[in-house]
């Protein structure tokens, strides 16, 4: 919980793929989890006061949540090296691969609060899936992480690669010295290990490292880089005369298809479209339209009455000023919904790690502040007008581009890019108590934070006897049945 991560109090569960009736993948891999998947985790060196001038910017020139001197990564639970001619192998983190060979590697961003960014030195990643679901392979040669975001891609093993021969796994910060976009915050590596043809083991003579310098100075074979939170890639990122391509997650379509009856219309209802805007106010607190959330005097989930609640759209007159239970009320069930989530509040935007429970969601569009000629941002995203406190509206009615087919990738976190926004679409048919947050450690326990009422009335609460200290209860199917079916729905009126 919280912090208790941040200090390695986590692990990953890995859920593998049903079997099917027809072949789902159009080419086999070695899949084995426990061998190559990688836990991200980062320690922000000389942490300090958010008062003092920024050192570290991402490169669209848009903020952190701290600074820091620099930025350490770990893998599963070791330190990474910082530098790639590290000679001791003992200190590093090896995977080995059999030449001509595929492998499934499964990346996990458990970072606090920094945006990392993985390649292979002469590797391509064909990426396969994100937060869970397949999608059609999309090969790249950099790929985005952030916050709580999960990636699967298939590392296709050089045909006759002799042993021993060693590429570094470059794990590097997104974020960049705010006056110069060739130095990075931070950079770790870890190594990809050719072994012979029999056994995935280290070899037995020295290794000999192969690095890639100068990977994108070609300007006309210009490297790609998924899931960027930018619309085009800022000049000169992690090295001088540098070209890059940014592909967002639309660019990723889903392997099989959602069923009609399971996917959202890309027309919604008036009464179901809402607008958060994400923003920092400082260290210590986060907020959504202005407003702080403050956890209740009791569980929501066994509360009659809701103390001190504000319901969206909640009465804000002052940015931060107002803290309390922050809630919204999702009443229409079955309908297709939207969610607009923006990071739009001047003078520096940040990037937000968008994560909601019980839900994964249909990305509909992603929209990007203006930038100036080095790509830094310029102004926020017209679509949107925003109060000075309170949720921001449509400026001239709803945009074209929000559209969601069979095929629109769907997450359960998403990037929010800095000045611009996000729209979500999904399905109301799961009722509870939901939460949604950003994943920025500090940012959620600053309240940056919303608990969504989905036809609440009809979730299914638990069982009386648990709210007190008992020895014995009965919570029957029948009574999850009839809860799941009740209509009672009741709505707060804001004050």
């Amino acid at each position: 919980m919280r912090y208790q991560r941040d200090h390695g109090l986590y692990g990953a569960l890995i859920v593998r793929e049903g079997e099917s009736a027809y072949p789902i993948f159009s080419e086999t891999f070695e899949d084995h989890p426990e061998k190559k998947t990688m836990a991200i985790v980062d320690s922000m060196i000389n942490e300090q006061k958010s008062s003092v001038t920024p050192r570290y910017c991402l490169p669209d020139g848009s903020g952190l949540p701290v600074q820091f001197d620099h930025i350490q990564f770990q893998m599963n639970g070791q330190r990474l090296p910082r530098r790639a001619s590290v000679v001791d192998s003992n200190t590093q983190i090896e995977f080995y691969v059999v030449g001509g060979t595929n492998y499934r590697f499964r990346i996990i961003s458990a970072t606090i609060l920094n945006i990392f960014v993985i390649s292979i030195d002469y590797h391509e990643m064909h990426v396969m899936a994100t937060d869970g679901y397949l999608v059609k392979p999309f090969v790249t040669d950099y790929l985005v992480v952030h916050v709580s975001e999960r990636y699967d891609f298939i590392l296709k093993a050089k045909e006759g690669m002799p042993p021993g021969f060693k590429f570094p796994i470059r794990i590097q910060s997104l974020a960049v010295l705010c006056n110069d976009n060739t130095k990075l915050a931070g950079k770790s590596y870890g190594f990809l290990v050719y072994t012979n043809g029999f056994d995935e083991m280290r070899p037995t003579f020295p290794a000999r490292s192969i690095v890639q310098n100068n990977r994108c100075n070609d300007k006309s074979n210009p490297c790609k880089v998924l899931n960027c939170p930018f619309e085009k890639m800022p000049k000169d990122y992690s090295d001088q005369g540098s070209y890059m391509m940014c592909f967002n997650v639309l660019a990723l379509q889903l392997l099989i298809p959602t069923p009609k009856y399971e996917y959202p219309n890309s027309v919604v209802e008036p009464g179901d479209e809402f607008f958060f805007n994400f923003h920092q106010k400082n260290k210590s607190v986060g907020l959504i339209n202005g407003i702080k959330f403050d956890l209740p005097e009791e569980p929501i989930l066994i509360s009659e009455k809701i103390e001190n609640e504000c319901a969206y759209p909640a009465k804000c007159k002052k940015l931060g000023k107002r803290h309390c239970p922050h809630t919204i009320y999702l009443t229409h069930d079955g309908h297709s919904t939207r969610f607009v989530l923006s990071s739009l509040r001047l003078p520096v935007p940040i990037t937000h790690p968008i994560h909601m429970h019980g839900h994964s969601y249909f990305i509909a569009k992603i929209g990007y502040p203006e930038y100036d000629e080095s790509g830094h941002i310029k102004a926020p995203n017209k679509d949107l007008k925003l109060p000075s406190c309170g949720n921001a509206t449509w400026s001239d009615g709803t945009p074209g581009g929000i559209f969601v087919n069979s095929t629109t990738v769907r997450k359960d976190a998403i990037i929010v890019p800095a000045g611009g926004y996000v729209v979500i679409h999904f399905l109301q048919k799961n009722p509870g108590w939901w939460f949604m947050h950003c994943h920025i450690d500090y940012h959620l326990n600053g309240g940056m934070a919303i608990a969504i009422g989905e036809n609440h009335r009809r979730a299914s609460t638990p069982p009386g006897p648990l709210h007190h200290v008992t020895k014995e209860f009965c919570f029957t199917l029948q009574t999850f049945l009839y809860k799941e079916n009740s209509t009672e729905l009741v709505v707060p009126i804001e004050p």
